[in-house]
């Protein structure tokens, strides 16, 4: 089918053959490049035969691999700008191709990714009908061409060119229905993209002819081939709830919900389906490859605050219509699922993801209204609540416009995740933009907290009521995750604040009263026994209100009512996840062993106790050591282990009682055979590589294994003196490199188990000093999670020699990094640098990346470790290098401090700089050498700290300004310096006036002058407070 202009939009354009340009445009690379390999086919093929031609291009493509690839785009290129000869270069393609067409499928994947919206419509045409041609042939890899087609159909777009490309891909997988049945990700891929698309498809006759087909082909697939389709996991039920009052799907519906094992014998119910989380890549499917650039570009180059002109510029192209409101959910669906920013990212000033979706829900119309009823569409109803029994919950909104229900639908998306959520399988980042778009709309928009809070206590009952137990647990482990990985550090001010009606903070205490703040002074809680955790517990509304009583426990030391009735504080010891072991199922994998090694993985599986596992497990190990092991079975193996040792990687690791029995037990479990065995053997065995090549494999089915090796190596006593072996572990994993590996590995252990991060830390550092030292991002982790009795734990440490964080050539840049860090977790590291004996000269530059708005606590600590030196000149050029701010009291105050504890020292420092930046020309200042680049010292920055020193010891005893170096120097400066500096500051300078007058005086004695008479100081600092008064500058409270 060819895509008319009618049909297809506005027919060619400006430009080449391939892509539609403008005069103003450049001329396309690609586009060049592609030209030119036409022009060498064409070249080599004029004026001859068929059979001659096919000689040439076959004698040409044999001098080598670019040849080849030129006679292949040259063909490629002429299948899509000449359609009267597609046929036959196709054909000469097929012949002359030598990689199964490899060349041609990754030009068509770039062409759709890069360049698909400067197609001419002639190309697209030729596009759709190449893929045809690859499918029909059953070209490897044409499956891949197809899902990039697929992400090219754009949601909420009923323009005629999208439904000819919809149109014409479907009519591509009905056609070749037995191909697209050969994979698996392709069905799935189709289903999402289809189910989705269903929603758009409405109004016209060819519309809902469209329609009929997307429904027809979905229904057939996901009645046929379920498991296939069940790899989508939740996200499957949410594209269902949008499309079940079809009647197909009504039908598909009753099945889901009453009768799943007709779908499949593997489907037990719509719960398995919903506790499957979906993977970013169906997420990212519906995203076309622009729309993904735009929101990619604006979540990691656009500063927040800038970014209302690159939201206008999106809205315009992707959101400015009715039908295209049903985008939405996609976009934050992409953000919460895919858009997962670096550690990096998060802490700098580029656009977080929660404003972006909080644009996207408000800039839906009638987004507030839906705040009456924020449910948008829920679950199919049971069959007892309506004539039709599956159709969607009805909803009482104001109307059913598109965008009520693209604003009720966008909250679902949002909220999606935290239904079901399950810390062990589904990740914070899915989760945390809801809770952050409550959290920074409380203030500036309340009203929109508010309806989010709505929605997330309205969804628990309505979602789906048979499941409404397992939902609550959901959204009860979301927020529970939410507060241990300290997204926000407590929910009482979210769920109580007094900007929420009274009746919403009251459902909230109701549905999360673990997380909400008493509503009345606590009082006497008695905790006879534990509540067993029920989905459906309600808690008291009385005194234990704000508690849940789940495995709730006081600690002892807090009993004790204040005798005069003073309330009581009790410390709260936070819920413990109950874990429901699965069945492990390794069935697939046991087939693909051999005989031998199947038995013993068996006997694994049946081991009742540990010793008995062990010893199996070492005869698998021994097996794999055997010469004639085959390697390939590894990652089978691998697949088997990870599986049956599930429990090795829950839980806390290192035993609560420290000694060397307890550590030599932690360590005496199956899979820790595998790290027994490579630390008793020699590099240079062949085994020893076969067996860091199963601990890779077990390393990308399970991440936690690299720290399990680190423990290992440093708890048993028979791993003493091995750790270099985890370099070679860190080798031998795709990753490849010793730092990534050392990064990824302490980061799992931060997530999991801060006691054995702070119990690794002293190894690490010590046998890896330079993946630790050079940079701040393993000390970042630690001082994220540790709290203060670890910080004292690790500064002994480091004072009793065990440990080294920081290195003299390096602590600096770390410091400097550090200042972007949150309060708590930059005082932990100044505390830590204070352990260690770095001069301080090491990192006084650090003083010129200190603003005093924005590092109060570097200036604090630095401050006071300032005051215990004495000042080098070093040191007093770095502090007077700091501007000079009314505010800013960090130079005034150490210049104090060292004007009374070293004055002489002090007067000496400032005099030098002085006389040195008076003498030294303007122009070269910034050349002079200093252990700081970015040092500025200039006369008058000198010259205005002294002044606000000389004020802030006006009505001091203090005779700082009365030494001779002070006044010395302050008359040299005044004797060179222009009328403008002497008018600013004149009362200072009024000082050096004074020792002129009294040095010039002759002396009254006859005998000659043994030293010059000391100044009369309390008359100076009489005289110049009295100048003060009487030039009208008040000194009271400078002191």
């Amino acid at each position: 089918m060819e895509m008319q202009k009618g049909k297809g939009g506005a027919a060619g354009g400006g430009g080449g053959k391939l892509l539609l340009s403008t005069l103003l445009d450049a001329k396309d690379e690609l586009e060049e490049r592609l030209e030119r390999c036409v022009g060498i086919v064409t070249s080599l093929t004029n004026g001859l035969s068929e059979r001659e031609a096919n000689d040439a291009l076959n004698a040409h493509i044999c001098k080598g691999t670019p040849q080849h690839e030129e006679i292949c785009l040259g063909l490629f290129t002429l299948v899509l700008t000449e359609p009267t000869q597609a046929q036959k270069c196709y054909r000469d393609l097929a012949l002359v191709s030598r990689d199964g067409m490899n060349i041609v499928l990754n030009k068509i994947n770039q062409i759709l990714m890069e360049k698909y919206l400067k197609l001419q419509d002639t190309c697209r045409t030729q596009l759709m009908w190449l893929l045809r041609e690859l499918v029909k042939s059953g070209v490897l890899g044409a499956d891949g061409v197809c899902m990039t087609f697929m992400k090219q159909i754009a949601g909420g777009d009923v323009t005629a060119k999208n439904i000819w490309l919809a149109e014409n891909v479907l009519e591509i997988l009905t056609e070749q229905r037995e191909w697209v049945l050969k994979s698996s990700l392709l069905i799935a891929m189709a289903v999402y993209t289809y189910l989705r698309l269903i929603v758009d498809h409405h109004g016209t006759a060819p519309l809902q002819a469209l329609r009929q087909k997307e429904v027809d082909f979905c229904i057939s697939l996901l009645r046929e081939r379920f498991m296939d389709c069940f790899m989508i996991g939740r996200d499957l039920v949410r594209l269902l709830q949008n499309v079940a009052r079809i009647p197909e799907f009504e039908q598909l519906w009753k099945d889901i919900i009453h009768n799943p094992q007709v779908l499949s014998t593997q489907f037990t119910g719509v719960l398995q389906l919903l506790q499957s989380r979906t993977s970013r890549k169906f997420l990212a499917c519906r995203l076309t490859p622009d729309m993904e650039t735009k929101l990619l570009f604006m979540t990691s180059r656009v500063r927040f605050g800038q970014q209302k002109r690159y939201q206008d510029w999106f809205q315009r192209l992707y959101l400015s219509t009715p039908d295209s409101q049903s985008l939405r959910c996609d976009l934050i669906r992409y953000i919460c699922g895919v858009v997962h920013p670096s550690n990096e990212v998060l802490s700098s000033d580029i656009l977080p993801r929660w404003a972006i979706i909080g644009w996207l829900l408000t800039t839906c119309t009638p987004w507030l209204c839906c705040a009456l009823d924020p449910l948008g569409s829920a679950f199919p109803a049971s069959p007892s609540s309506s004539s039709r029994p599956f159709a969607l919950r009805a909803v009482q909104i104001l109307d059913a416009s598109k965008s009520n229900v693209a604003a009720s639908n966008a909250k679902l998306a949002l909220f999606y995740d935290w239904l079901f959520f399950n810390p062990e399988k589904d990740s914070i980042m899915n989760i945390e933009p809801a809770i952050l778009v409550m959290h920074h709309s409380m203030k500036p928009h309340p009203a929109i907290t508010a309806t989010l809070l709505d929605f997330m206590c309205r969804i628990i009952p309505n979602f789906y009521p048979p499941l409404e137990a397992h939902v609550r647990q959901g959204v009860f482990n979301s927020l529970t995750h939410i507060v241990e990985k300290r997204v926000l550090a407590h929910l009482a001010p979210l769920f109580d604040n007094p900007k929420l009606d009274k009746e919403l903070r009251a459902m909230l205490r109701e549905k999360f009263p673990e997380f909400c703040s008493s509503p009345s002074p606590p009082i006497e809680v008695k905790i006879e026994e534990p509540v067993s955790m029920e989905m459906d517990n309600h808690m008291s509304d009385k005194d234990d209100s704000c508690y849940d009583n789940a495995e709730a426990a006081f600690s002892d030391d807090e009993e004790d009512l204040n005798s005069k009735g003073k309330k009581r504080e009790f410390r709260f010891h936070p819920i413990k996840e109950t874990i429901v072991e699965e069945p492990v199922d390794i069935t697939p994998f046991l087939d693909q062993l051999d005989e031998s090694l199947k038995d013993k993985v068996l006997q694994l599986q049946k081991g009742s106790d540990t010793e008995a596992q062990c010893e199996v497990m070492q005869e698998i190990v021994d097996q794999v050591l055997e010469e004639d092991f085959d390697s390939e079975q590894l990652s089978v193996l691998a697949s088997c282990l990870q599986e049956l040792f599930k429990a090795h990687f829950r839980g806390e690791v290192l035993p609560e009682e420290i000694t060397e029995e307890s550590l030599e037990e932690s360590v005496g479990k199956p899979l820790y055979l595998i790290f027994r065995n490579l630390c008793q053997m020699q590099e240079d065995n062949s085994g020893f590589s076969l067996l860091l090549d199963l601990l890779s494999e077990l390393y990308q089915k399970q991440p936690k294994i690299g720290y399990h090796l680190l423990y290992y190596l440093k708890a048993s006593k028979a791993a003493a003196g091995k750790m270099n072996l985890y370099e070679s572990f860190a080798q031998a994993t795709q990753l490849g490199d010793l730092h990534t590996c050392l990064m990824m590995d302490m980061k799992a252990c931060q997530e999991d188990d801060v006691r054995l991060l702070c119990y690794l830390t002293p190894s690490i550092y010590t046998e890896f000093p330079d993946e630790t030292l050079r940079s701040g991002e393993l000390l970042n982790m630690i001082v994220a999670v540790i709290d203060s009795a670890q910080l004292q734990e690790l500064v002994c440490h480091v004072m009793m020699g065990n440990l080294v964080m920081f290195r003299k050539d390096s602590v600096l840049n770390i410091l400097i990094q550090s200042l972007d860090w949150e309060t708590f977790e930059q005082y932990c590291t100044w505390q830590l640098f204070l352990a260690h004996s770095i001069p301080l000269e090491a990192i006084i530059p650090i003083l010129q990346h200190l603003k005093y708005k924005e590092h109060p606590e570097a200036l604090s600590c630095l401050l006071l470790q300032l005051r215990r030196e004495k000042p080098s000149e070093e040191m007093v050029k770095m502090v007077l290098s700091r501007p000079c701010h009314p505010d800013d009291q960090f130079t005034t105050s150490i210049l104090r401090h060292w004007g009374l504890k070293h004055d002489d020292l002090l007067a000496e420092h400032i005099k030098a700089l002085l006389i040195k930046n008076n003498s030294l020309p303007r122009k070269r200042q910034s050349l002079r050498s200093s252990s700081s680049k970015l040092a500025q010292l200039t006369l008058e920055q000198i010259l205005e700290h002294l002044d606000s020193l000389r004020l802030n010891l006006a009505n001091t005893k203090q005779n700082f300004f009365s030494q001779t170096p002070i006044l010395q120097a302050l008359q040299h400066v005044q004797a060179s310096c222009d009328e403008a500096h002497k008018m600013k500051f004149s009362d200072l300078f009024s000082l050096a006036e004074e020792y002129e007058d009294s040095s010039s005086k002759p002396p009254h004695s006859v005998f000659p002058p043994i030293s010059p008479p000391p100044p009369p100081r309390r008359h100076r600092c009489a005289d110049f407070q009295t100048r003060d008064v009487n030039k009208g500058v008040s000194t009271k409270g400078w002191g």
